[in-house]
């Protein structure tokens, strides 16, 4: 083997957008994409559909699709763990992700057909705030004993006989709306793309993302304000709450707060001891359910990233190649982004001087359409970080 790793990255420009709005007003739909990448290689080859299939990267089955579940085989679990499990499994190499990326992107630009504020989370899930579009066509149907015929998909608690009370700030009839609206996006996903969503409705980012989770595959679920309290309470640990990290949750475990209900207990001045005040207020907030963060565009990334192990890799010729495919498929990425180049930068850690000084021959000759782009190059001779930097 060559060396450990090379790693190629092209830095862009990118802008920053917000909007925000009040508690209730809001309607935001999180779609989550059904067991993506494995769904992106059942397109590609329609006879995996019916086969349990495994998405490997590395010594990893990082997804798997529902037949490959339903024998036992989870997300991130090792790949000889899974082969005992299911040994029928067929695995998949998922470590390019070029086709997974061009099929993230596709789902994105449907969705920024329905709305402008469109956030992506990874390749798989996007926070979309539907409530413009609910305010230009709203429903006149109002909620009342039939409120379940009147949602498209299901509502959180159904067939409980919770049924959602009226609320004076008129967000029910909001929801309703955004769940027609919801479905209306996956229908157009599937027709266009051929890929399954589940859906979350509800009147903030936070809750959007916990009750989509609800119903799966294929499904969506309104969450109404009224049972917010009910679903926080249904998670194993505050850790399931997004945006409580492993960091934080260590903090929080030390303090003996484990459940929801207990960060709802906590003191807040206890809190501010030990995570200070700012972070206390946000974690307080959390545990009720308010979220006001605002769907921020995702705008174009601010820079791509490839790298190689170069493994089974022995040779002059097979690095030059390898290399030759790596700078190809870096910008095909930033063509594919429509990206402006601002420049372009080489970590090698390796012992080899050769490939650093290839890899720069390579992008030369690239690159030459580039007038004004800068190269960097870092050479990391072991494992402490030792760095020479050379500017072309």
């Amino acid at each position: 083997m060559v060396t450990r790793y090379l790693l190629l990255s092209l830095f862009i420009d990118a802008k920053d957008h917000s909007t925000s709005k009040g508690p209730h007003e809001r309607a935001i739909v999180h779609i989550d994409i059904d067991c993506f990448h494995a769904q992106v290689e059942m397109i590609k080859d329609p006879e995996l559909k019916t086969k349990p299939l495994g998405i490997k990267q590395k010594n990893l089955v990082v997804t798997c699709n529902y037949v490959a579940r339903e024998l036992g085989v989870q997300k991130v679990m090792c790949i000889k763990e899974a082969i005992q499990i299911c040994p029928q499994i067929v695995l998949v190499c998922g470590e390019d992700l070029t086709d997974y990326r061009e099929a993230s992107y596709k789902v994105t630009r449907i969705l920024e057909e329905f709305s402008p504020l469109v956030e992506r989370l990874g390749f798989d899930e996007n926070f979309i705030d539907v409530t413009s579009l609910v305010h230009s066509h709203q429903r006149t149907d109002i909620i009342g004993n039939g409120a379940e015929s009147l949602i498209s998909g299901h509502i959180y608690l159904e067939g409980s006989g919770a049924l959602p009370e009226p609320c004076s700030c008129g967000c029910y009839s909001r929801l309703q709306e955004a769940s027609h609206i919801a479905q209306e996006i996956r229908n157009r996903i599937y027709q266009e793309l051929g890929l399954t969503t589940c859906a979350g409705i509800a009147h903030n980012k936070l809750l959007a993302k916990l009750v989509c989770g609800s119903h799966k595959p294929n499904q969506q679920t309104t969450l109404f304000p009224q049972h917010v309290g009910h679903l926080l309470k249904s998670l194993n640990t505050v850790k399931d709450i997004p945006g409580i990290g492993s960091a934080m949750y260590k903090n929080l475990s030390e303090m003996n707060i484990n459940l929801v209900g207990g960060l709802q207990l906590c003191d807040l001045s206890s809190l501010e001891e030990t995570v200070g005040s700012d972070q206390a207020r946000r974690l307080k907030n959390l545990s009720f359910g308010v979220d006001e963060t605002p769907v921020v565009l995702s705008g174009k990334p601010q820079s791509h990233s490839l790298e190689d192990t170069f493994r089974k890799c022995s040779t002059v010729s097979e690095c030059r190649q390898r290399l030759g495919l790596l700078l190809q498929r870096l910008i095909k990425r930033s063509t594919y982004d429509s990206s402006s180049l601002q420049s372009i930068q080489l970590v090698s850690v390796t012992p080899y001087l050769f490939l650093p000084v290839m890899c720069l021959q390579l992008l030369v000759a690239h690159l030459m359409t580039f007038r004004h782009l800068r190269i960097c190059c870092n050479i990391c001779y072991d494992e402490s970080g030792a760095v020479c930097k050379s500017f072309f």
